[in-house]
């Protein structure tokens, strides 16, 4: 290491001195025996103190002791190591301490400690000022187990630590010692605790601590070193040394057969010529030699250790930028060291996935190299293997091998000694392989990207240096089984290097240096081991400024300030230490374990952000998961694939879902994570990540059987029914009652249920199918409470359709009762709560029986499948919950309360509740390639997508040739699930070879669950169902708490007074009693300021909160009536205290009114009501989130007073099937205006309501309706949108105008919120997500393999037939001479297509009458369904091949048959009716009445002559999956185009004067309109020339229409989510930590939530700006004025635009004529922008570069030239 030596004077030495220091849980070590005893000052390293099981070592071993004084030259140090036999393994932490004391001052010295060879620490000395100083190195060495075990012989502990005598007289004095722990290990230690011995009890679970990598949680069964092999004899040590990036060290390595992990962990440090790598421009010619900061040769600033097994390359790492301690200035490293310097960093490569290559029982060569090297660098490396002890040998293979090379771009410009360089280097590799051991088929998948820039620029004839580095990486590795994702590692690192370096002449030779430094480390951790998922951050950096003398390359005097931050975070512990160190000494040594709100980050997500939108749901990944995405849960504004964000392209295999809290915006902030991992089915066209749709190619597998029967079926198998629903237990129907037709969850009801209205119900059967919706038409349930929370649960219910909902309450009618419960009215109060609610829920659905019950006992529960109690005391819920559980069936029992910002849920359906389909999601299927006749058979499917299939699986098979015998319908277990086969348990060598074809599809396994009664699961409550890890304690003390409350209710027979202390602490008090009555011990603390709050809002039900539980608890009885979905089980726990107003309540402030709004009063006080109620709100979209949302305003109290005022539009009108979740509709009100009815039915709730509905779209076209004037009043915008592109534009109008938005959507059973807040989060659409994968145009044309497929090329031909081909007739009778040129223009294929169709459908098909309508129909079936497909097969026979000799007709590709046209067969003949029909219509023909009439409508038809066809040779049909077109151009079209006008022009004659077609647009939910009977034909004739099961016409809706699975309980949620929110925008002084995006999925359950990510922060000399920024400019400006203006910023602006034109760039001549004009005129003369007379000002686009030349984003600038 190349090192300045350091002469101080006597008066420096004289002004050192003892200072202060911080000593973690380990103790300062003692000085060596050896050490000199003048011993002063230590130099430190403030990093995070090791996690330990214990304050003491169980024992330790002293290994050296030794003075390296002249070493240089001299092989290691070693000495005998052996296991201590005092305390020998297993241990659960081992510690190496190496403690040193230099005797003199003396250069810093690199030194590394091997164990047999293996590299176990790299570290270097301090660089001592002066006399004794001493220092200490701990680390967690516990990886290293297996070498530490040792053999009987022992093994080698070597040291090599190089130091002269030869300049400087220092002596190092070094010990090294290991420390070995015993005991289990817990890094759960409270927040308000450092991690020592009395925080850490005993546990045993997943961690992200920085001492504990993800990656070696398990200590590795073998190590083998890559190092030199003549170590302990060599001067160079076991050091590799590497002298360019050709010199390959490379190193023959053979790894067990029986491996089945493998990571490679590299050691790498720079010396001599590179030791200054990260400072080092990129020119052909070297720097002056004076410059301290350079390699001898300039060839940038980029490195990167290469790793090769047998030459290929497998994973890569740019090294941490370790700046020695007599590096830049050495008096910045006095006493606190450089980042890394002590405890060099290590690089882990995961080569797990290449195990299967390296598994061949031979030698591997692996090779370590540097890219742009110097000499020269120093590499060893340690091979960690993990081996099957139950196998000899274990099978693998690499699966997915993805290395791009390096996109690398060198620029650079000099001029002597000045000038910049630039080096940017970017590249994505992903590996993925699978491994087959005794634990079974694993497969790791490993992705890797990797940015990096480094800017070197000097100036002032090299007087002036500055360095600008950055690394970013994000290494994502997954690990899955039978193919459920089981455990993951993310590690995100960003490690900036900022140097700035003034040099001048000092005189007598020397040099004056001034330098400026930030060193910076980030990195962000998330592991998960099956549903547990741990989350960390680190955050390491330094800020130095200082200067030094230098001569003769050696530093005479000098001084330097450094302020040394460290900061970590995880779930339980936030440690941050701060030392400031001013002119060598300690100012500042504070270590602070302050923790705020912690959240951890997910993986699989939003962190995202779920949006009711056609295209699918939009995860944000914040993380999005936005964090809810940029640095998962997830966030961050630039891109959230580079960043933090979700995963995206590429292949995405499993469950991905990251979101991104940023470590260096807040560092002090994590953010949560998804609790569990959800398949990755993309929603059709949706903005998420990762998440399986209810919409898509999978929706609503069609019935295949149903337990019908006694129990004859049901004791084969278990096979499914209703896609994803099994029909009652797999050997007794009549058991548990689900399947059974007579009985519905356990309850007797005869009869047949009613017909499912599927105009109604189609978005709710989108997401239960028609057997649950036919269960639900069978049940009955009781609601004991009507308060908010009651009617929420019922009105949920009613829309969703069950048989009938009895409404049970005793109390009547309070003022208080009209802020949570919609139905209630001032004219109710006095009257009983569930008589004046009955009139109206049953308003909602009249096909639900709405009634009362005035007494309820035990004797009539039996009536009803589910019970539901939200206002009951404990000992009457235990009482009515031991009924239920006993009765026989069990009656679903469920309670649920909410108590101000609290809220809790109880289920328990009985001793055993069978779960027929546990997620909703469809079964999985594959495509068979082969099956083997072997015991057990082999299956391998196509690699078009992965088997989601996992070992223990049932499948049935269909349509397999040849095996025939597979094709029973006998559900078979999979095993050694793979990839892309697995194996089957069946013996089928003697069953029939397979030869082609078939289909092989999951059978859904229901699951039974045991609840426990309520009397039981209160003292053995189990897990508790978690919502924000921010809270992980929570539940368990809310779980007392609230029986605290009963017991206080029961005693004083009320409820706390708000704001009273007594009756808070008698809660208090009641909390402490039970809490220590609990067996194994209570809470250790009892959070007191919560239960305040308990207590003091317990006596108030929110409205949001209503909503939010009626949600939750809805979708629960849904579950108990049907079996979808699977149950909460069996508490839930929720609280939102973040919504509080962030000043402190007086009691006084918390005093009721005596008015409506009491119960919310009671709970934030009467300011914040007051501003509720004056607050000016807008909301856009009046659908099923707007009517949530007005219900719930409307009950707030938002916008009730004549200053507030709420605007609500929607230009879209009522439909039928909104109905079933838009419950302010009702059917008369189909057909009108969604904003006017919903306002007016809003206004109904609260009289006060003041608020205005318009129906303009919000979009750029009404920005005069929605001007400057009413944005700038809004306080609040809250989205209720449907689809992205409006989110989009109302996020950017939000941020333009600076106000916060609230977002939300819903998918089925998943709902999610953002937040978006001015200049605290980021916005909306700070990231874009890929877009949907699109089936090849050829496979949908020519080879679809599914019913997809077929659908979309159905949709196509309708909208080609019978709207495009209309309006393209249309447009050329209109301006018949205007079409020609247009098309002769054109020439190309699409316009001859375009003129073919036209002149096609005005001759030889045109429809005069029906029956030529009917012709049309028919000779279209015989083109679609036999003429098309027999030239397909003529062109492509059966047996042919490819050019490669693969069989042509290789699966997915299916081998099709024609059709041959039956009148007798419905299905043609019903394809032939709505052709005709929609025909006649585009033509303007009436249609008969007989065609309703099978016989007469197959009369007409047998009227039709069908000519013959013949197959063409030479008939050219599309193969190319990359086409985009099936029509391929030709020289001569412009020919072919004159021709075709010429006959169209003169065909155009014969028509009458004045003809028009009707172009037809597709309409979905009209069945009445044949659209969808056309487009069912269509798909499933195809489908039957292609042998693709059919469906029927509701599930062609769905996929076709592209319907959003959409349900009341989730919307209902999300809105809640959403209010509780709104308390804090309106309320005000919130910090980012208080809000809260969620992520839900009902079905899971699943509940996660995440705190925002703040936005971008963009910093320019010393102004700073985020997204949410405007400068604004007064004045009416020139352009040159505007260029001054910023001019004056230091920014150099070189272009200006407005809109899509460019006002001004400095790169065009004439631009400059334009300087000297106003700005708004240039607009208006070049963009052609007119003002609006209601705008004051022009925004404009601005280009900005700094003094050197780098680009800056400026925020967009508004000139107010008014």
């Amino acid at each position: 290491m190349h090192c300045h030596p350091l002469l101080l004077s006597a008066l420096l030495l004289l002004l050192l001195s003892i200072f202060p220091r911080f000593s973690a849980s380990f103790p300062v070590p003692q000085p060596p025996a050896t050490a000199p005893a003048n011993t002063t000052l230590e130099y430190i390293d403030p990093t995070l103190p090791p996690l330990l099981p214990g304050q003491n070592p169980k024992c330790s071993i002293l290994l050296l002791q030794h003075d390296f004084a002249d070493t240089t030259g001299a092989p290691p140090v070693s000495a005998n190591y052996t296991a201590p036999s005092d305390c020998p393994g297993p241990w659960s932490r081992v510690l190496l301490e190496l403690s040193g004391v230099a005797s003199d001052i003396q250069h810093d010295r690199i030194a590394s400690i091997w164990l047999d060879g293996a590299e176990i620490l790299r570290t270097t000395t301090p660089l001592p000022l002066y006399p004794g100083v001493h220092w200490k190195v701990v680390k967690d060495i516990t990886r290293y187990t297996t070498l530490l075990r040792s053999s009987p012989a022992g093994s080698l502990f070597s040291m090599m630590l190089e130091n002269s005598n030869t300049t400087y007289p220092g002596v190092y004095s070094v010990n090294v010692t290991l420390h070995f722990y015993r005991g289990a290990l817990c890094d759960d230690s409270p927040a308000i605790k450092l991690p020592t011995s009395e925080s850490l009890e005993s546990c045993n679970r997943l961690s992200a601590h920085p001492t504990i990598k993800g990656l070696y949680r398990e200590p590795a069964d073998m190590i083998i070193p890559i190092s030199n092999e003549a170590g302990d004899c060599s001067s160079d040590g076991y050091w590799l040394k590497i002298h360019n990036e050709s010199d390959v060290q490379k190193t023959i390595v053979s790894i067990p057969n029986n491996t089945y992990r493998a990571v490679i962990e590299i050691y790498v440090s720079a010396h001599a010529d590179d030791e200054y790598w990260y400072a080092n421009p990129l020119r052909s010619t070297a720097l002056d030699k004076q410059d301290p900061l350079s390699s001898a040769k300039a060839n940038g600033g980029f490195r990167q250790v290469v790793l090769t097994i047998d030459g290929k390359y497998a994973g890569a790492v740019v090294p941490f930028p370790v700046i020695y301690p007599g590096s830049v200035n050495p008096f910045f490293w006095s006493p606190v060291t450089a980042l890394g310097a002590y405890n060099m960093p290590s690089y882990d490569i995961n080569l797990t996935p290449f195990v299967g290559l390296l598994l061949k029982g031979r030698d591997h060569e692996f090779g370590l190299a540097l890219r742009d090297a110097q000499p020269h660098w120093r590499i060893t490396a340690n091979l960690h293997l993990w081996l099957d002890a139950w196998s000899d040998g274990v099978e693998g293979a690499l699966i997915q091998y993805r290395v791009p090379p390096l996109r690398i771009s060198r620029q650079a410009d000099w001029r002597e000694k000045d000038g910049k360089s630039e080096v940017d280097g970017q590249v994505i590799v992903r590996f993925a392989g699978w491994v087959s051991s005794s634990k079974g088929n694993v497969t790791t998948s490993v992705r890797h990207r990797l940015k990096f820039k480094s800017h070197v620029m000097v100036q002032g004839r090299g007087s002036i240096k500055q360095v600008a580095m950055e690394s970013k990486s994000r290494t994502n590795m997954r690990v899955e089984k039978s193919h459920a994702v089981v455990g993951r590692m993310v590690v995100s690192t960003e490690a900036p290097l900022e140097i700035m370096t003034m040099s001048s002449n000092g005189g007598g030779g020397s040099v004056f240096e001034k330098t400026k430094m930030f060193h910076g480390l980030e990195v962000m951790k998330s592991v998960t081991r099956g549903k547990e998922v741990v989350f960390s951050t680190m955050s390491d950096r330094q800020d130095s400024e200082g200067s030094v003398l230098m001569e003769g390359g050696e530093a005479m005097w000098g001084s330097g300030d450094t302020k040394s931050t460290y900061k970590f975070r995880d779930d339980k512990v936030c440690y941050l230490r701060t030392v400031n160190v001013v002119g060598g000494s300690i100012m500042d040594d504070v270590a602070s374990p302050s923790c705020v709100s912690v959240e951890l980050l997910s993986l699989l997500a939003p962190p995202f952000r779920l949006i009711n939108n056609p295209t699918g749901i939009h995860l944000h990944s914040s993380a999005n998961l936005k964090a809810p995405h940029s640095r998962f849960p997830f966030p961050n504004p630039i891109n959230r694939e580079e960043e933090w964000g979700v995963e995206v392209g590429g292949d995405r295999e499993g469950a991905e879902l990251i979101r991104r809290p940023d470590p260096i915006a807040c560092p002090a902030r994590s953010h949560s994570v998804l609790l569990y991992m959800l398949p990755r089915k993309r929603a059709g066209g949706a903005e998420v990540e990762e998440l399986q749709s209810a919409t898509g190619q999978t929706l609503l597998k069609k019935v295949k059987g149903e337990c019908e029967a006694p129990c004859a079926a049901a004791s084969s198998s278990s096979a499914p029914v209703e896609g994803s629903e099994m029909e009652g237990r797999a050997m007794d129907c009549d058991k548990n009652g689900i399947g059974n037709n007579d009985v519905v969850n356990g309850a007797k009801d005869g009869g047949n249920p009613p017909e499912i209205d599927e105009d109604l119900h189609s978005r709710q059967l989108a997401v239960y199918g028609r057997e649950t919706m036919r269960k639900l038409f069978k049940s009955n349930v009781l609601i004991s409470g009507l308060s908010g929370l009651g009617a929420e649960i019922a009105k949920n219910l009613v829309l969703a359709g069950v048989k009938s909902v009895t409404l049970h309450d005793e109390e009547t009618v309070q003022l208080r009762d009209l802020s949570s419960n919609f139905f209630l009215v001032e004219d109710d109060i006095g009257k009983n709560r569930a008589l004046a609610c009955v009139q109206k829920l049953q308003e909602l659905n009249n096909a639900v029986l709405v009634s009362t019950l005035s007494e309820l006992s035990v004797t009539k529960l039996p009536d009803f499948q589910a019970v539901v109690f939200t206002d009951i005391s404990l000992e009457k819920a235990i009482e009515y919950d031991d009924y239920c559980h006993k009765h026989e069936p069990p009656i679903a029992f469920i309670k649920a309360e909410v108590r101000g910002l609290f809220g809790s849920v109880f289920c328990d359906f009985g001793p055993e509740f069978t779960v027929v389909d546990v997620d909703g999601e469809e079964p999985h299927t594959g495509i068979v390639a082969s099956i083997t006749n072997d015991n057990p058979a082999h299956v391998s499917c196509v690699d078009d997508e992965r088997l989601e299939f996992q070992d223990g699986d049932l499948v049935l098979f269909s349509e397999v040739q040849g095996m025939t015998e597979l094709n029973d319908g006998k559900p078979r277990k999979v095993k050694n699930a793979r990839p892309f086969s697995f194996s089957l348990e069946e013996d089928t060598t003697c069953f029939g070879a397979y030869e082609k074809g078939g289909i092989v599809t999951q059978v859904k396994q229901p699951k039974v669950l045991k609840f426990k009664p309520l009397k039981d699961a209160l003292s053995d409550p189990g897990e508790f169902l978690l919502s924000d890890f921010s809270k992980f304690d929570r539940p368990q003390l809310l779980h007392i708490a609230f029986q605290a409350l009963d017991k206080f209710r029961h005693e004083y027979g009320r409820f706390p007074v708000a704001g009273s202390s007594e009756d808070a602490e008698k809660v208090i008090a009641f909390t402490t009693e039970i809490n220590e009555k609990i067996e194994g011990g209570g809470l250790s603390e009892i959070d007191s300021k919560l239960l305040h709050h308990l207590a003091s809002g317990s006596a108030a039900v929110l409205n949001p909160m209503a909503a939010m539980f009626g949600g939750i608890v809805g979708q629960e009885v849904v579950k108990a009536c049907s079996g979808k979905f699977h149950p909460l089980y069996q508490f839930f726990y929720f609280d939102s205290i973040e919504s509080l107003p962030v000043e402190p309540l007086e009691p006084c402030d918390l005093e009721p009114l005596n008015c409506r709004y009491d119960d919310q009063i009671i709970v934030f006080g009467r300011k914040l009501q007051k501003k509720l109620e004056e607050a000016k709100a807008f909301i856009v979209g009046s659908g099923a989130l707007g009517c949530e949302f007005l219900k719930n305003l409307a009950l707030m109290g938002v916008c009730c007073s004549p200053k507030g005022k709420l605007t609500i539009t929607d230009d879209d009108v009522i439909e039928k099937s909104n109905l079933s979740r838009q419950f302010l509709f009702r059917d008369w009100n189909i057909g009108q205006a969604k904003s006017t009815v919903a306002a007016s039915a809003a206004s109904a709730i609260n009289p006060s309501f003041h608020i205005e509905a318009l129906q303009n779209r919000a979009s750029p076209e009404t920005e005069n309706v929605f001007d400057d004037s009413f944005w700038e009043n809004l306080d609040v915008v809250i989205n209720a949108l449907d689809n992205v592109n409006a989110r989009i534009y109302m996020d950017l109008r939000c941020l333009y105008f600076q106000k916060p938005l609230l977002e939300s959507g819903t998918l089925g059973a998943k709902c999610n919120t953002q937040m978006v807040i001015p200049h605290l989060t980021e916005n909306y659409g700070a990231s874009r997500d890929p877009p949907e994968k699109q089936a090849p145009m050829c496979t949908v044309h020519s080879f679809p393999h599914n019913i997809d497929h077929c659908l979309t090329w159905a949709r196509s031909e309708f909208e080609g037939l019978l709207e495009k081909t209309p309006n393209e007739v249309n447009s050329f009778l209109s301006n018949p001479s205007e079409y020609a040129s247009a098309m002769r223009n054109a020439a190309d294929a699409q316009a001859r297509d375009l003129l073919e169709r036209v002149l096609e459908c005005l001759d030889k098909e045109r429809c005069e009458t029906f029956q030529d309508c009917i012709t049309w129909a028919r000779l279209k079936f015989e083109d679609y369904f036999a003429n098309r497909v027999k030239q397909l097969t003529f062109t492509f026979p059966e047996d042919s091949a490819t050019s490669t000799g693969t069989p042509f007709w290789s699966a997915p590709k299916r081998f099709p048959r024609p059709l041959q046209f039956l009148a007798g067969d419905p299905s043609h003949l019903n394809y032939v009716r709505s052709a005709a029909v929609l025909r006649a219509e585009t033509f303007g023909i009436p249609i008969p009445d007989w065609v309703t009439n099978p016989k007469m409508l197959a009369d007409a038809v047998d009227k039709v002559i069908v000519p013959d066809f013949q197959p063409k040779q030479g008939v050219k049909i599309v193969t190319d999956e990359k086409a985009t077109s099936m029509s391929a151009a030709s020289v001569d079209d412009i020919v072919i185009i004159n021709s075709l006008i010429k006959k169209l022009e003169s065909c155009a004659t014969s028509l009458a004067p004045g003809f028009r077609m009707n172009p037809i647009q597709f309409e979905k939910d009209d069945d009445t309109n044949y659209h969808m009977d056309f487009i069912a034909g269509l798909a499933n004739m195809r489908a039957r020339n292609y042998s693709i099961p059919e469906i029927d016409k509701l599930k062609a809706k769905f996929i076709a229409g592209r319907i959003i699975p959409a349900i009341a309980t989730s919307t209902a949620m999300a809105t809640g989510l959403v209010c509780l929110e709104l308390y804090k925008v309106l309320a005000g002084s919130h910090k980012v930590e208080d809000y809260r995006n969620t992520f839900a999925n009902l079905a899971l359950p699943l509940f996660s939530m995440a705190e925002p990510v703040p936005p971008k922060v963009v910093k320019h000399q010393d102004m700073s700006w985020t997204v949410w920024d405007r400068w604004t400019v007064k004045g009416n400006l020139t352009l040159r004025e505007l260029l001054q203006w910023l001019k004056d910023r230091g920014l150099n602006a070189y272009s200006i635009s407005c809109g899509t034109s460019l006002l001004y760039n400095s790169m065009f001549p004439r631009h400059k004529e334009r300087l000297d004009k106003k700005v708004v005129d240039v607009a208006k003369e070049v963009a052609k922008v007119e003002v609006p007379a209601y705008r004051r000002h022009l925004d404009v686009v601005v280009a900005c570069e700094d003094d050197e030349d780098n680009d800056i984003d400026i925020p967009l600038v508004s000139v107010y030239f008014r």
